[in-house]
């Protein structure tokens, strides 16, 4: 576009690349008619909000370059802005640049909620689990209701083995409008593995509890009335996990009568048909 003005010098540098030039009376009269353009004064004031935003926050280098292409001039926005940039650039492989870029993001905005998405899923991708999980729970404490950020934790607390902590979240997950019977299937399997933990330590009371407690759960996580191929699949694993929680409790009958409702949604599930022999050798004896 500069070529086709006369009144703009070209040149070759040094390192080969054109340079644009003008002379000094050239650039004093483009001045002087910036200077009398009504926007001019609004330009200012905003790159002048931005360089002392820039400067507060400690951003470096990489986050001043990708927000001098922002259209705004807020803290919030701008944070906002970074975190879009970590993850574009996370997923064209720029690690070291995204998390420079979420660093700068929190600087100018620690309480936006996307920035700690960002963190939290770029650190869960890299499996730097424990940062992750610190990430996803300050999502938390800013947006209490933030489904997705509530199943990473527990995700993540069943990773970490915080199987209190990863109870907590699920039953919370489960109270919310969006949650799903694979929700109450994981709160399920939190109690049963929690139970295991007990049993392992010889408390025998608490296994029991959280036992009844996984199979409250597995009963709920069950679709009445299934009619896909998904939900009669989604069924036949609830009733393998229900049954073997039954016969954890010395409640075989219902085991066995879980095990035949499971073989009704799906007749050549293997994990069912394993179980439903073992359970009938136990009758034999």
């Amino acid at each position: 576009m500069l070529r086709k003005y006369t009144i703009i010098n070209r040149d070759l540098g040094q390192d080969g690349y054109e340079v644009f030039w003008c002379l000094p009376l050239t650039l004093e009269f483009a001045k002087g008619q910036l200077d009398s353009w009504p926007g001019t004064s609004e330009m200012a004031h905003r790159y002048k909000q931005f360089r002392a935003l820039v400067k507060k926050a400690g951003i470096t280098e990489a986050g001043a370059r990708t927000l001098k292409e922002a259209p705004v001039v807020h803290p919030r926005l701008l944070a906002r802005e970074l975190s879009r940039a970590a993850l574009a650039r996370y997923r064209m492989g720029g690690l070291e640049e995204a998390l420079e870029l979420v660093e700068n993001a929190v600087r100018l905005d620690p309480k936006e909620v996307s920035v700690w998405e960002a963190k939290a899923e770029i650190e869960r991708r890299e499996y730097q689990y424990e940062p992750a999980f610190e990430a996803y729970k300050r999502v938390i404490e800013l947006s209490p209701y933030h489904l997705s950020a509530l199943r990473e934790v527990t995700h993540l607390a069943k990773t970490l083995e915080l199987w209190s902590t990863a109870i907590e979240y699920a039953r919370r997950v489960t109270q919310l409008p969006g949650a799903t019977k694979k929700d109450w299937h994981i709160l399920g399997h939190m109690y049963y593995r929690r139970a295991q933990i007990e049993q392992q330590r010889g408390d025998h009371r608490k296994a029991e509890e959280a036992f009844l407690m996984a199979i409250d759960s597995f009963k709920t996580a069950l679709i009445n009335n299934s009619l896909t191929s998904m939900d009669k699949k989604h069924n036949a694993t609830v009733c393998d996990t229900l049954a073997r929680a039954y016969t954890r409790v010395r409640m075989f009958d219902e085991a066995r009568d879980t095990v035949i409702n499971g073989l009704v949604e799906d007749p050549y599930n293997s994990m069912l048909l394993d179980l439903q022999m073992q359970l009938f050798d136990r009758t034999d004896r």
